[in-house]
């Protein structure tokens, strides 16, 4: 049984892979915010921007109403993503232990869309409205990283402590994947987008200050916030075969 259905994935994979027909490249420039995706108390966004390349793959050649609906859209992006926050937990009357930090990081996308095209009924033809969805894996180039952390009666050297525009990546982690969701227009060779696009992997482990406290001090690891980003793009197309 598991033989046919590998069997039979590779052979639609075949069968779509001989149907493609890759039909337009283009550019793309988006800007928008990013923030922290996390329980943390105070979250400041930060202004975030996105520019790269693309690749259009369509399957016309398949005897399918969906060929002329559905076709795929790879490409590569530099983006900048991040944001900032603030913890503070009152442990007694004048006494708070109190966390902060920012993110300031670049990155280097690769994005792998699923684009569902339809004509929109207007008298001017080939205007679409498009809905993508896929996922995109981004790897860490540079950026900076800021934490400042005040705890009462811990020395210095242990718990209290302030990193100040440190290279980003030696305190956050480099890989992240995200889904990519959004609608679009397209008129002629001009595209615009709209798009949320959430990152699931932690930017940073760290320890969780509350609950360190409620359990006597002794460290509780949790794995930090990820980053999600709400984007505006406008894009435009080369056509290398017919102009949809």
């Amino acid at each position: 049984m598991k033989k046919f259905v590998a069997s039979f994935i590779l052979l639609c994979a075949l069968s779509l892979g001989a149907s493609a027909q890759l039909t337009n490249i283009g550019v793309r420039l988006g800007g928008g915010i990013s923030r922290l995706s996390d329980d943390l108390t105070e979250k400041t966004p930060l202004a975030s921007f996105s520019f790269g390349g693309y690749a259009m793959l369509e399957f016309t050649k398949l005897r399918s109403p969906m060929a002329y609906i559905f076709y795929l859209q790879g490409g590569i992006n530099f983006t900048r993503r991040g944001g900032s926050y603030s913890e503070v937990f009152t442990i007694a009357p004048g006494l708070s232990t109190e966390h902060h930090g920012s993110f300031d990081a670049y990155y280097v996308q690769v994005p792998i869309l699923a684009n569902f095209r339809f004509e929109l009924p207007v008298r001017k033809r080939k205007q679409y409205v498009r809905f993508f969805v896929g996922p995109a894996v981004s790897y860490g180039l540079l950026g900076r990283y800021s934490e400042r952390k005040v705890t009462p009666f811990q020395p210095q050297r242990d718990v209290n402590y302030k990193i100040q525009n440190a290279p980003a990546f030696d305190y956050m982690n480099r890989l992240d994947v995200e889904a990519i969701v959004g609608i679009g227009y397209e008129s002629q060779r001009f595209t615009f987008s709209i798009y949320v696009d959430h990152g699931f992997l932690s930017a940073k482990d760290e320890v969780d200050a509350l609950r360190t406290i409620e359990n006597g001090d002794v460290p509780v690891n949790h794995a930090g916030c990820s980053i999600t980003a709400y984007m505006l793009s406008v894009g435009y197309r080369f056509p290398l075969g017919s102009v949809h």
